[in-house]
């Protein structure tokens, strides 16, 4: 069975059409995407650890971000708790 690659398919064919010389350069350098037997238990699981805790750093950032510019503005404020209710 052919394995399905993790991400979408290679834009090299279009890319060394191109008439640009630099990116038919790097188009000569891709390294295909890995498939789903490649990657490793370990690997799989540090990059789901990455994008968790990337979520949630901009998640706090956001709200905290969020909360200081409400208290700023009062009638700003007013107005969100009345949506929220």
């Amino acid at each position: 069975m052919r394995q399905k690659p993790l991400c979408a398919p290679s834009r090299v064919p279009q890319i060394q059409k191109s008439a640009h010389p630099q990116l038919r350069s790097h188009a000569h350098t891709h390294t295909p995407a890995p498939t789903y037997a490649q990657v490793s238990s370990t690997q799989l699981r540090d990059d789901l650890l990455s994008m968790l805790v990337a979520g949630h750093e901009t998640t706090g950032s956001a709200l905290t971000w969020t909360l200081y510019l409400l208290v700023k503005n009062p009638e700003k404020m007013a107005k969100a708790q009345v949506g929220a209710r």
